[in-house]
């Protein structure tokens, strides 16, 4: 299953009330960073999550440390780092 048909999973749980907003939000955030296809994902989420998502990627602070010092947080900021250069670079 595409990263796309996934996000469209998750919205037909939102609307069903399986998930909540903030679910999909951070799945869709998940699904980017590991997608080889990021605007085709990006160009099929909804106007909504586009705009929370990239709030989010703005604000997001590359000089943090990670969260904690484990080597599984040290990997989503890389991703994370590596999302947002992405989105800047858009």
């Amino acid at each position: 299953m595409s990263n796309l048909d996934r996000y469209k999973t998750l919205l037909d749980g939102y609307e069903q009330g399986i998930y909540t907003d903030r679910e999909v939000v951070g799945q869709a955030l998940d699904m980017l960073a590991e997608s080889d296809d990021r605007e085709a994902l990006w160009h099929g989420l909804t106007p909504e999550h586009r705009e929370e998502l990239a709030q989010f990627l703005a604000s997001y602070d590359e000089t943090a440390p990670p969260l904690f010092p484990l080597e599984y947080w040290r990997k989503v900021k890389e991703e994370t780092v590596a999302l947002k250069r992405w989105f800047a670079a858009r």
